[in-house]
């Protein structure tokens, strides 16, 4: 039993620095939702343009969601990139025949591959997650476009 109980201690101890500690260390690959720019700025965006338009396509809902946001941010970090099948995805994705979250989603995205420019400080925030994203896209859109002035 002694045996036991010291065996347990140790663990216990060994354990305590870890306690409290960050899962990732701060300032590293990701800071949020999104990879920080760097990142996307050193990818190969052909095999990046690739990988995405097989989430586009998947049948996966919560992937098709994910990968729209990624593309989008895509867009907004690299405007002259070569996205063009990209586009073509994310545009055919607003006419189709999925669940109107995805359409939606399609179809913000779509205004961010028209006009990257009017979303610059859209990609300069960090984002918990794809909806987080999308719910500024919308705000920037309603805020620039329509001139909607809630602030």
């Amino acid at each position: 039993m002694k045996t036991y109980k010291a065996i347990t201690a140790a663990l216990i101890f060994a354990a305590l620095p870890a306690v409290g500690q960050p899962a990732t260390i701060p300032g590293t690959d990701t800071e949020g939702y999104f990879s920080r720019p760097e990142k996307y700025r050193m990818m190969d965006v052909r095999k990046a343009s690739r990988n995405y338009a097989k989430c586009l396509k998947s049948e996966n809902d919560g992937i098709v969601e994910s990968a729209l946001a990624h593309v989008a941010y895509t867009r907004l970090i690299l405007p002259t990139a070569d996205l063009k099948d990209l586009r073509e995805a994310v545009e055919g994705l607003t006419n189709a025949d999925r669940s109107p979250v995805i359409r939606y989603k399609a179809y913000l995205a779509s205004m961010v591959f028209v006009n990257p420019g009017l979303f610059t400080r859209t990609a300069a925030t960090n984002y918990a997650d794809g909806d987080e994203f999308f719910a500024a896209i919308a705000f920037q859109l309603r805020h620039s476009l329509l001139g909607y002035r809630s602030e």
